[in-house]
């Protein structure tokens, strides 16, 4: 009677290594993306994800890369509010997209113009949690 064989793996070998869970967060850290990331390896953004969901340890390291990525963003946002040259809507972009959970858009509107019509003014962003005023 024959032996029931090992099931085959379907698909290429993963190109993950344990060195990964360190490069995502410095790489993450100068506020890239993880489409980004995964450029930088020369793998597709669905293979991060994956080794995220099959790898505990790179889950944990994408997780604080994210976040140290949003703290890039927030930074860039900081600085140039307080005068340093940058681009303010590359950093709003990037907290909207990137920190959507912290950080949103909105639109300013109030009563101005004739017979009190509202008026759109410039979008704002804001944090989230902040205290309200």
């Amino acid at each position: 009677m024959k032996q029931p064989s090992t099931p085959r793996r379907v698909g290429r070998p993963s190109k993950f290594d344990a060195s990964d869970c360190e490069k995502v967060i410095a790489v993450m850290a100068g506020g890239v993306s993880v489409t980004g990331f995964a450029a930088s390896i020369s793998v597709n953004r669905d293979s991060v994800h994956e080794w995220a969901k099959v790898h505990p340890e790179f889950s944990v390291a994408l997780k604080v890369a994210q976040a140290a990525c949003q703290a890039f963003w927030e930074a860039r946002m900081i600085a140039i509010v307080k005068g340093e040259p940058g681009n303010a809507r590359l950093c709003i972009c990037a907290l909207q997209n990137m920190g959507r959970h912290d950080w949103r858009m909105k639109a300013g509107r109030k009563p101005s113009g004739k017979e009190g019509a509202l008026v759109n003014h410039a979008l704002t962003i804001e944090f989230i949690d902040a205290p309200k005023a």
